[in-house]
């Protein structure tokens, strides 16, 4: 069992205190895991393993003195000054797969991560304004009830199509790559995306940063980290690891 870990969290925005929530649970969620992390709110009796401190907020300076007046504390430190005593400092946009990251190389003993320390990389929050444009004139008119598979594997399309049709959507587009699915969301709307870790072509989050009209964004993998489930609930999206259970899927597919 997750050694339960309160980490005592200071300012940030409503969005932000969401995302880091977002976190936490996907943390407790994970039976791999060694430790999972909760915030810690006023009268818990065990105490804060870490803080969390925004530097832009107005209770900064009392709650880093507090820090460092607890040997014991680790410190995530938001803002263009680290502290001495900070463990690791972020500046915003804040990448949450980072600050995870972070935080679990404080805990963690060394060799014990199991997920991939260069994911810092890989995009909290997707900028829509860094999509491809669509080539103007060449975009038909929408479709309703049109989805979209873009996985490497034929089979996994093939198998995907069965169940759409099952819940009555025949209008499905294939792409075997990154760059094949970019051209066809920039000239068409999807009601279903799914869109698999597995291409290579591209960052296969480049191709998700242009699917947020959907109505349901679904992202398969044959190995999905913690860091691309976070990636994945902060930006709206469902994750299911391969092999995609039928029944599962089915019922995901009903509700379009």
């Amino acid at each position: 069992m997750a050694k339960k870990v309160f980490i005592r969290v200071v300012g940030f925005t409503n969005a932000e205190r969401h995302a880091l929530n977002t976190v936490f649970r996907l943390s407790q969620d994970d039976p791999q895991r060694s430790h999972a992390y909760e915030p810690w709110l006023p009268g818990n009796l065990e105490p804060a393993s870490m803080a969390m401190i925004d530097g832009a907020s107005g209770g900064a300076s009392q709650e880093l003195a507090d820090v460092h007046a607890s040997p014991d504390v680790g410190l995530i430190w938001v803002g263009a000054v680290m502290p001495a005593k900070a463990w690791r400092s972020f500046t915003r946009p804040l990448r949450w797969p980072a600050v995870l990251t972070a935080i679990d190389m404080y805990f963690e003993p060394a060799g014990s991560l199991d997920f991939d320390l260069g994911s810092e990389t890989l995009p909290a929050q997707i900028d829509a304004a860094s999509a491809p444009m669509p080539l103007m004139g060449l975009i038909p008119p929408p479709a309703e009830h049109r989805a979209l598979l873009a996985d490497p594997d034929p089979q996994a399309r093939l198998f995907m199509r069965s169940l759409l049709a099952a819940v009555g959507m025949t209008q499905v587009d294939e792409a075997a790559s990154v760059g094949e699915a970019q051209t066809l969301l920039a000239g068409q709307s999807y009601q279903f995306v799914c869109v698999d870790l597995g291409l290579s072509d591209l960052d296969p989050w480049l191709a998700v940063a242009q699917t947020r009209g959907a109505k349901v964004r679904l992202i398969t993998g044959l190995s999905i980290s913690l860091t691309d489930k976070i990636s994945a609930k902060i930006n709206g999206c469902i994750t299911m690891q391969k092999p995609l259970q039928s029944n599962k899927l089915g019922q995901l597919l009903r509700n379009l």
